[in-house]
């Protein structure tokens, strides 16, 4: 998730979900997006959703313009 940041990506690991937490990632995902200024809110809450459908949307699209060309935009 790092390496994403440091690009200006979306995060790859949304796509990665938990059939335990109802189709939310673990806790250390936001957990790690929080320390690298991505999220603040509650990693359980309304924000959880609402940043994790983003990231997903946008990693999903990202990665499928990359696949499609085969260049990866920084």
């Amino acid at each position: 998730m790092a390496e994403d940041a440091a690009a200006d990506r979306p995060f790859i690991a949304a796509i990665v979900i938990s059939k335990a937490r109802g189709g939310l990632p673990a806790p250390g995902f936001f957990d790690c997006a929080r320390r690298l200024g991505r999220f603040a809110g509650d990693e359980a809450g309304a924000e959880a959703w609402a940043f994790h459908a983003g990231e997903f949307n946008a990693a999903v699209s990202f990665w499928a313009a990359t696949a499609a060309t085969g260049f990866a935009p920084h």
